[in-house]
């Protein structure tokens, strides 16, 4: 009797850590996917505003060199 509630409360609670488990990885990625989106737009609009002649080459330069490093981050920690 203490045999059978014993494995029914360890696959309980696995099955609980499993869940767990799961929620944080698709939580993590999902978030890492949108701020890699986020920052690959940030690019397209700053290389545009370069092109339109909004922005001086050294705040371009400057901010790529930003947005790249931000982008390692986030593809590391992912």
């Amino acid at each position: 009797l203490i045999s059978y509630y014993w494995n029914r409360r360890v696959l309980s609670e696995a099955k609980d850590w499993r869940k767990q488990i799961d929620e944080l990885k698709n939580t993590r990625f999902s978030d890492a996917a949108q701020t890699l989106k986020k920052l690959s737009k940030q690019k397209t609009i700053l290389s545009r505003a370069y092109e339109e002649h909004y922005i001086s080459r050294n705040s371009y330069s400057a901010g790529i060199r930003e947005i790249g490093k931000l982008i390692d981050k986030v593809k590391n920690r992912a």
